[in-house]
């Protein structure tokens, strides 16, 4: 029994780091910086908007709810934008 107590502190050590890191945690809105690759950079100011102003500048992005699925094919070029289901409104903007 004493040769178990190393192996299930550790696994407890390990699951409470993970869950202390926020593994589940949503990745922070992208900076101009980061949206350079899909030409959105001067549209980092639209987080937290509803998503429908941004639709009509630009109609070319991916819009996805976010508890909507989503294929996960890869695109930099594309603008991903992801918005609350509930309230309309943009949680984050991704070349993606």
């Amino acid at each position: 029994m004493s040769r178990l107590y190393p192996i299930v502190n550790w696994a407890v050590f390990a699951a409470a780091t993970l869950f202390a890191s926020g593994a589940d945690a949503q990745p922070p809105a992208r900076t101009a910086a980061d949206l350079s690759t899909c030409r959105a950079g001067h549209l980092a100011g639209y987080v937290g908007r509803p998503y429908k102003q941004l639709q009509k500048i630009r109609p070319d992005a991916r819009y996805v709810c976010s508890t909507c699925p989503m294929t996960m094919d890869f695109r930099a070029d594309r603008l991903t934008v992801t918005y609350d289901a509930k309230t309309k409104r943009i949680k984050q903007l991704r070349c993606v």
